[in-house]
């Protein structure tokens, strides 16, 4: 399993201080000009969308949630493996 971030619409600067501010530990892409939004209807965010192993979106999150909720949805997807 892989674990991304996608900032939306933020510079590259601001980008780094907020993965340093969290302790991300996964890489954190950049969405400059909205056109990943765009293209999985991402609104309002935040927005966590749970792929699985062929791209597809299988569960989607909208607002903020807890780490309990999202694990159990990736144990869906993955089979908790």
């Amino acid at each position: 399993m892989t674990l991304l971030s996608i900032n939306f619409k933020e510079t590259v600067s601001t980008a780094k201080i907020f993965t340093e501010d969290a302790g991300a530990s996964f890489p954190v892409l950049l969405d400059t000009d909205g056109k990943i939004a765009a293209q999985f209807l991402v609104w309002p965010l935040p927005a966590i969308f749970v792929l699985d192993a062929k791209g597809i979106v299988r569960h989607k999150i909208i607002g903020a949630t807890n780490m309990a909720a999202l694990e159990a949805k990736i144990v869906a997807v993955t089979g908790g493996g």
